[in-house]
């Protein structure tokens, strides 16, 4: 149990980081801390600076009911989830409730009036093959954050042999950005604030959910318009089959897209389809949400001019594209705003597989990666 290091680094990529889990939900969050000694300062910081990021937010009535609403929801209704996440709280000497808290940093943050600006991940998904998907995530992040990401290859007794492999962070749970199971169902997200909060599941919380009790797209879909979700952000699936979706999260509505002529779905930072439109938090003239459209845009035109099957070393080179005066960059370094893509995901739901840059798609060394 531990590392396992495949593929050469690359300077932009000082820890090639793939960590196996295996035990119960509480054993799987603390051995994130035990397997990683030397990173335990880091989470510790990383955590203290998010809080101090979230400041008097915390403090807001209306923020701390919804909150205590939200923990107990929560421990209801995903134990696995809410147990993991006081083993990992335990493992990096953080209090759980300080913890939980940052996991809810995004929708905090518009609770308050404060949100974060509307800029962040691109993911797509398009049918592959006949027998097929694939599900595509670059990953941008604010700050020094991406020295605690790593894929995390989750395995739990009660699974009955299923596994998951999730790409996220030391010291958050589960499947916190993307992932694929062993039966080949893939999961990615992109943030989106939004006015439609309320009381229930988080978007994390519900990717690893999906992962562990769905098998295809309509499962996954199924699941989804289910349950409450807590609001924010939206979803990129994929599955063994062939089947793809987008599905976008509010509190009160919930929108689905599955691909038309196109043969594809694609998220940037902003709502698209009929039921969330104009639910999105930030304003139109946001330089985010300028640049979510502006990333969409050129996703779009560049997976209409791609010929399918869609080829890994293309998709690559999409993924690596940077920006100039015609177009946005999809795989970014944007110095001056601090923010940068620390990662590509590139989900075979046939094989399954995951195909990964640990670092900027542009420069870091790929590899493949089996659940």
């Amino acid at each position: 149990m531990g590392f396992r290091h495949n593929g050469a680094m690359s300077a932009a990529s000082k820890a090639t980081r793939i960590l196996d889990l295996r035990g119960a939900a509480y054993d799987r969050g603390r051995l994130q801390a035990e397997l990683c000694p030397d990173k335990v300062a880091d989470g510790t910081v990383a955590i203290t600076r998010r809080l101090r990021e979230l400041g008097p937010a915390l403090a807001e009535p209306k923020v701390i009911d919804w909150l205590d609403a939200q923990h107990t929801f929560t421990r209801d209704n995903d134990p696995d989830g809410f147990v993991e996440v006081q083993g990992i709280a335990e493992g990096f000497g953080i209090a759980p409730d300080a913890l939980f808290a940052c996991f809810f940093g995004d929708v905090i943050t518009d609770l308050a009036a404060t949100p974060s600006l509307a800029d962040g991940c691109t993911a797509w998904a398009a049918p592959r093959t006949e027998s097929g998907s694939v599900v595509v995530k670059n990953r941008d992040v604010r700050g020094a954050r991406g020295e605690l990401q790593g894929v995390f290859r989750h395995e739990d007794p009660e699974w009955g042999g299923r596994r998951i492999l999730c790409v996220g962070s030391l010291g958050c749970p589960g499947a916190f950005s993307s992932g694929i199971n062993s039966v080949g169902l893939a999961v990615a997200d992109t943030q989106v604030g939004t006015i439609d909060h309320g009381e229930g599941w988080l978007r994390s919380f519900l990717m690893t959910r999906i992962l562990r009790d769905c098998t295809t797209v309509g499962e996954a879909v199924a699941l989804v318009f289910r349950v409450p979700h807590a609001g924010g952000g939206t979803l990129l699936l994929g599955d063994a089959t062939g089947a793809v979706a987008a599905i976008e999260l509010g509190h009160g509505r919930i929108g689905a897209e599955e691909p038309g002529e196109a043969s594809y779905v694609a998220r940037t930072d902003h709502f698209l389809t009929d039921r969330l439109r104009g639910r999105d938090l930030a304003p139109q003239e946001d330089i985010g949400a300028r640049n979510s459209r502006a990333r969409l845009a050129t996703l779009e035109h560049a997976l209409r001019e791609m010929p399918m099957p869609f080829a890994h070393d293309a998709i690559r080179a999409l993924m690596s594209r940077h920006g100039d005066t015609a177009s946005a960059g999809l795989c970014r370094h944007d110095e001056k705003r601090n923010l940068q893509t620390i990662s590509c995901a590139i989900y075979d739901c046939k094989a399954p597989a995951l195909s990964f840059s640990f670092g900027p798609p542009c420069e870091a060394a790929w590899t493949r990666i089996e659940p």
